[in-house]
């Protein structure tokens, strides 16, 4: 029933909520200073499938690579800017602690970045396994249990 699934996406919704503005704040409290800053403004994006492989919620963060201009490359020289190794910030690696991140000034044979350096790790994953996320998780059981009794009672009604 269409009524049903719209309620059913509207309660994961409003269970997830939670979760999505805890990341960004254990990012500030978990990362040192302006890398806190940083992460905490990736975007955090929740998809729901009920069909496929694939079924369940499943909670992201992403953020596209900052990007610099201050690499300078002479006539037959190519130069890769800091940053600039893929479409998108690594934050699974941050969630693990590790750190790339461009040193100004300090030209390394292998481009301009220096690391990894070593952070707080869990930034994300505390938040996935904390108290939070344990009541979000609840209540999706909750709202899937009224979903099915719905479904099952409209059958008894045929």
């Amino acid at each position: 029933d269409k009524e049903i699934r719209k309620e059913l996406f509207q309660a994961m919704s409003r269970a997830t909520r939670p979760v999505k503005e805890e990341i960004p704040e254990s990012a500030k409290r978990t990362l040192p200073g302006g890398l806190g800053e940083w992460a905490a403004k990736a975007k955090v994006t929740t998809r729901q499938a009920y069909s496929g492989a694939n079924i369940g919620v499943t909670i992201q963060t992403r953020m596209a690579k900052t990007r610099t201009s201050r690499a300078k490359a002479t006539k037959g020289q190519k130069v890769q800017n800091a940053g600039t190794f893929g479409a998108v910030a690594n934050l699974k690696a941050l969630d693990e602690g590790k750190v790339w991140h461009p040193v100004w000034g300090r030209r390394l044979r292998s481009g301009r970045l220096a690391g990894p350096q070593s952070v707080e790790a869990g930034y994300f994953t505390k938040v996935m396994t904390g108290p939070v996320a344990f009541n979000a998780q609840q209540e999706i059981l909750a709202a899937l249990s009224t979903a099915v009794a719905r479904i099952v009672g409209t059958a008894k009604a045929s």
